[in-house]
């Protein structure tokens, strides 16, 4: 076939193959520290996760060790807490419950399980206290963090430059992070739905990819390093946009519709 003999078509090949591997998720033993749930418990790991905004706070993701083999956690990290220093690749210790997710009780509830899988992890991990190792992250870890650094240090100059609504918009439409949006504007962009519009998509990419051309052309590269620095780009832009599966798309996060919920119960809106 023609198409097998472009070097372009073997990268993407490459690429999602790597992506598939990081996206895995570790094996978790449902038997592993039952006494986790009973009260707080200290983790140590590797942050092998960005750094990311949700309207419930600030998420990360932890890799550590245990008698079983390795485990993954969601870690929700505490509020107020810096995430500058939460970089991909630097060894953690985080104190806090761990637990299993949740389940849905009933059809069209909040299913955490399956968000949790969507992530990559198999625990839950409420922190209460997150330090890190003083040296940066150093080998195969450093795009990532310079990728985190990068989208950290793009919506500080949007919150410094704009007012906060419109800043928290622009970081949505641009990097896919909507966390910094208000109830209020959140239902609006929902109401028209705009929605997509602050999701990170190939579209995003396909634009930093073809910014990166246009450079290049202007520099008066040739086609082979023009290509290499389209790919640079877009790979860059989707470590930035945190390569992260849209959980709530996933597990379809909404208003349950169960038949309690119809017949007049509290209905409970779960927010991603």
């Amino acid at each position: 076939m023609e198409i097998g003999r472009r070097p372009l078509f073997w990268a993407v090949v490459a690429g999602a193959a790597l992506a598939w591997a990081l996206r895995r998720e570790p094996p978790r033993d449902p038997g592993w520290r039952a006494a986790s749930f009973a009260g707080p418990e200290v983790v140590r790991g590797r942050l092998d996760g960005p750094a990311r905004r949700t309207r419930r706070g600030w998420r990360t993701r932890l890799l550590f060790d245990a008698p079983t083999g390795a485990q993954r956690a969601l870690v929700w990290l505490p509020r107020g807490r810096a995430v500058v220093d939460l970089e991909p690749g630097r060894e953690a210790v985080v104190s806090g419950l761990l637990r299993a997710p949740r389940p849905a009780r009933d059809p069209g509830d909040f299913d955490e399980a399956a968000a949790v899988a969507a992530s990559g992890c198999g625990w839950v991990l409420h922190a209460r206290d997150v330090s890190v190792s003083t040296p940066p992250a150093s080998g195969r870890w450093r795009p990532l963090a310079w990728a985190q650094r990068a989208r950290l240090a793009a919506e500080d100059a949007y919150a410094r430059r704009l007012p906060p609504e419109p800043a928290a918009l622009l970081a949505g439409i641009a990097l896919g992070d909507a966390g910094g949006l208000s109830d209020g504007l959140a239902r609006a962009v929902r109401d028209a739905g705009a929605t997509h519009l602050l999701v990170a998509s190939g579209s995003n990419v396909g634009f930093a990819a073809a910014a990166a051309a246009l450079a290049g052309l202007a520099l008066g590269l040739r086609p082979g390093p023009r290509a290499a620095l389209a790919l640079g780009a877009g790979g860059f832009y989707t470590l930035a946009a945190g390569a992260d599966p849209r959980a709530c798309a996933r597990s379809r996060c909404s208003r349950p519709r169960s038949p309690r919920a119809r017949s007049g119960g509290r209905r409970r809106a779960r927010r991603c």
